[in-house]
């Protein structure tokens, strides 16, 4: 009996109480039996029951501590912890408890496409129908369960004191309610000293900073909202028990790394050691990667910019057998509804067996989101099917309505871009067996931990080139993580508890 035959069983049951519970009690042995693992029901649907760590194990007991009284006292938690710690898996064995308690009482966000579809989430953007671009109050009307008691955030990092103004205040118009955030108790998850918010040169602040002067929320005051939340730590690293790869990330995720300090572990993952600095990084990851590539073995190249991503891509695509079709993007006369972007794919260029990368939001409860990669398994003029491995099945896409930066004609184009490399922003939230991580032209602070810190293991993972000054962390993330650790430890409190 699959797991599908049992939830359509528990939904057509129409018995007292006693008899239920005696036939789940059944279902669950059955269950056992089969996949040998516990299980719990959560909004009709049987999932997996985890063996959390102690770590998790004391922040679940204290939020579920908390689940009696949110009416009155509503939760306001920080989750953090470097990559490998855990998050998700308590993230998720929060929201399983809390829709246990309170029927389709929890709804989990992330601000990318990728980061939603990684805890089963939607995002920001959708559920509180937000404009992308947009600094100000929003207007729309947007469909919300009223029974939401608590809202978790993932990848928080990633989310700006603008972004999280107008979530307080999309809440408080639907709730009709000027408590913070509508009343709703809100978790937040992720780890400050990865990637930054995307910032515009007049828009920026991170979550826990002052709200930009240019937009309505601004009130010339450190973020209130952030100053609401109490701060829990995960710091075990489950994802190596390497305990010497586990010190390398930690040092490299505060700043505080030096390779000859530490056995000079990146001396012999370099690609280019040893080699003038006129050869090409670019050329240099995707020789390498045609060497260590297995159909085993997930592995991706990551570099910080497009310039080099694109670079590698045009090389992988060069390499695959067959021919290449090309697909150039098509003016629009008249739509109802285009997508802005920032910049769009004049010509896209694939072939049978590409690598690729989703661009946009297609269907999130399908879990076609920005960020998701496949490999194209057929090219028609109409459309281009893509088999995508997380989701278990073969998509065809079709041609999306673009409008760059919301002004000028209207073009139609797929929206697809090679993926034998990513960018770091784009990798973030994922995990990967290996990674092959380019380090020229790296900008923008946390890009060298975030990037390494997607793998799964360092022993199989390479870059092109090390210096200690490629190691750029936030001063202000950092500061703001210390505050938050001392002011938990100063008043000996558990993190969510008054």
């Amino acid at each position: 009996m699959s797991v599908t035959e049992l939830e359509n069983s528990l939904e057509r049951m129409s018995l007292s109480i006693a008899d239920a519970q005696q036939n789940f009690e059944s279902l669950k042995q059955s269950i056992r039996k089969h996949f040998q693992t516990p299980v719990i029901v959560v909004n009709n649907k049987i999932v997996e029951e985890i063996k959390l760590t102690d770590e998790q194990q004391k922040i679940y007991d204290e939020v579920v501590a908390k689940l009696g009284n949110l009416e009155n006292d509503p939760l306001y938690l920080y989750v953090c912890g470097p990559a490998g710690t855990g998050k998700s898996v308590l993230l998720s064995e929060l929201y399983k408890k809390i829709n246990r308690r309170f029927e389709n009482g929890c709804k989990i966000v992330a601000p990318t496409g990728i980061a939603a579809l990684n805890v089963d989430g939607s995002t920001v953007h959708s559920v509180f129908k937000l404009d992308p671009y947009g600094t100000t109050y929003d207007e729309n009307p947007f469909a919300f369960d009223m029974n939401t008691k608590v809202i978790i955030i993932d990848e928080i990092s990633m989310v700006d004191a603008t972004l999280f103004a107008r979530i307080d205040n999309r809440l408080k118009t639907k709730f009709n309610n000027d408590e913070p955030f509508g009343g709703c108790s809100i978790i937040v998850f992720g780890d400050l000293m990865q990637l930054e918010p995307v910032f515009d040169k007049t828009n920026k602040s991170f979550v826990f900073q002052e709200i930009p002067s240019n937009t309505p929320f601004h009130n010339g005051l450190k973020n209130q909202l952030w100053n609401l939340f109490k701060f829990a730590e995960l710091t075990d690293n489950r994802r190596t028990t390497d305990v010497k790869e586990a010190n390398v990330l930690k040092l490299i995720r505060t700043g505080e790394y030096e390779d000859a300090k530490n056995d000079n572990f990146f001396e012999n993952k370099q690609c280019l050691k040893d080699l003038p600095a006129f050869i090409d990084e670019g050329d240099a990851a995707f020789k390498k990667f045609k060497e260590l590539r297995t159909d085993a073995n997930n592995l991706i190249i990551l570099a910080a910019t497009n310039e080099i991503v694109d670079f590698i891509n045009l090389q992988g695509l060069f390499e695959l057998p067959g021919d290449a079709y090309l697909y150039k993007k098509q003016k629009i006369p008249y739509a109802h509804y285009a997508r802005v972007v920032s910049n769009d794919i004049e010509h896209l260029r694939v072939k049978i067996g590409s690598p690729v990368m989703l661009t946009c939001n297609i269907d999130v409860k399908r879990g076609l989101v920005n960020g998701l990669i496949g490999k194209v398994s057929n090219c028609e003029e109409d459309g281009i099917t893509v088999s995508f491995p997380s989701i278990g099945n073969d998509v065809k896409i079709e041609r999306q309505n673009w409008q760059k930066n919301g002004k000028g004609p209207i073009y139609a184009q797929f929206p697809l871009r090679l993926a034998t490399a990513i960018t770091i922003h784009k990798s973030q939230g994922i995990t990967v067996d290996s990674v092959l991580f380019v380090t020229a032209d790296l900008f923008a602070n946390n890009h060298f931990y975030t990037a390494i810190s997607r793998a799964k293991s360092l022993k199989n993972s390479w870059i092109t080139r090390y210096r200690d000054d490629m190691i750029k962390t936030s001063g202000e993330s950092r500061a703001e993580i210390d505050r938050m650790r001392t002011e938990a430890a100063l008043f000996e409190l558990a993190p969510v508890m008054e």
